[in-house]
């Protein structure tokens, strides 16, 4: 397969040749994503264990769609984001782990301020179920990347962006 807006010698060879529109590659890889999500072809174990996914985010997260394209904690004054609103449900932020070692350590990833969280305190759901989790958020966040949506935007017709 071959997503490029020009016809080449590598669309050429391609089985399948999806010519978008300049500009529009991450709606077609939102496109991509939405399928993924919505139709379970994700890698399940991994996702489960080894992401982020079954965490559950704090009450106070706002997607996008919630707030006019903004994500919660946005100071407009400062024309900045506050992240503690982006943290899991029952993670406290941790400074025993600095910034630069955080993403090194097993169970830990960073919050907002560089400090790490110790996800093993974290609320979770490992059947990703949960409305907060991180995944059913990314499945909610990324259901608007239709293929109706790809082929109006991006150009490639609904048929063969289904077929991709």
């Amino acid at each position: 397969m071959h997503v490029d807006p020009r016809f080449s010698r590598t669309s050429a060879m391609a089985n399948i040749w999806a010519p978008l529109r300049a500009g529009s590659d991450i709606l077609f890889l939102g496109g991509l994503i939405r399928y993924v999500l919505e139709n379970g072809k994700d890698f399940r174990e991994y996702v489960v264990h080894y992401t982020n996914a079954s965490s559950i985010l704090s009450e106070d997260f706002k997607d996008t769609e919630d707030l006019g394209g903004v994500f919660s904690g946005w100071d407009a004054n400062h024309r900045k984001y506050d992240a503690s609103t982006w943290f899991y449900e029952g993670c406290e932020s941790r400074d025993t782990v600095g910034a630069q070692d955080a993403s090194a350590h097993r169970g830990h990833c960073k919050d907002g301020s560089g400090a790490a969280v110790d996800l093993t305190h974290c609320k979770s759901d490992p059947t990703l179920s949960h409305p907060r989790c991180v995944y059913q958020l990314l499945k909610k966040h990324f259901a608007r990347y239709t293929p109706e949506m790809v082929e109006r935007f991006c150009g490639v017709p609904k048929d063969r962006f289904l077929k991709i």
